[in-house]
């Protein structure tokens, strides 16, 4: 059995590789899932540490960040609107791929980024922290025209992520890598538990599987 332990249990941005390297020691995992809390920059210093304390790294999520983002900025998004931000959102997974699969990487889990809706996410969670998700509440309104507004969207959705998708599977599957689909715990993100069997039909045979958690 494949006990792994996250690379945000222990950000190396905060305290270095040590601080991780021990949880895993602790928890008795036998490798480390590279989160999207690493850096692009950091996997030169990160991977060595970790293979030198005998730590699999099989797995990771992309797209990463090249290095920190300035304030109210965001990675670009494999789900994005805009073709050239998906564009951009593959290249930076494309790299972290080429950096990772060298030291043992096999799965790579996908974070195709929020999407936009009329409502926003924060809105909706700040009712919810407010306990005001009622049918009579304005934050159950709020919610109620989100699902709404994700379901009218969810075919222009689609068509955004499994472009991306198409051109991941092909890139992944070169170096036999399996991409993991996310299960969107929200309607801000995609794709839904029904898009992902979805896709799973569709891309038969390919080299994808899904994470059952959001």
């Amino acid at each position: 059995m494949t006990v792994l332990c996250a690379s945000d249990l222990r950000p190396v941005r905060a305290g270095g590789i040590d601080p991780l390297i021990r949880a895993a020691g602790d928890a008795g995992a036998t490798g480390i899932h590279l989160g999207g809390g690493v850096w692009l920059a950091d996997l030169e210093g990160v991977i060595p540490a970790l293979l030198r304390a005998g730590l699999a790294v099989p797995s990771v999520t992309l797209p990463l960040a090249p290095r920190g983002l300035p304030a109210k900025k965001r990675l670009p998004a494999l789900a994005a609107a805009d073709r050239e931000e998906r564009g951009a959102a593959i290249a930076l997974a494309t790299e972290g791929l080429e950096a990772t699969v060298a030291a043992g990487v096999r799965w790579a889990l996908l974070d195709f980024g929020p999407v936009t809706l009329p409502v926003a996410g924060a809105e909706v969670a700040l009712a919810f922290a407010r306990r005001e998700l009622g049918s009579r509440d304005a934050g159950g309104a709020d919610l109620a025209h989100a699902i709404s507004a994700r379901k009218a969207f969810a075919e222009r959705f689609a068509d955004a992520y499994r472009w991306s998708l198409e051109r991941l599977v092909r890139l992944a599957e070169a170096r036999g890598v399996t991409l993991i689909l996310p299960l969107g715990a929200s309607p801000w993100e995609v794709p839904s538990a029904r898009e992902v069997l979805a896709l799973l039909a569709d891309f038969s045979g390919a080299a994808l599987a899904a994470a059952w958690e959001p």
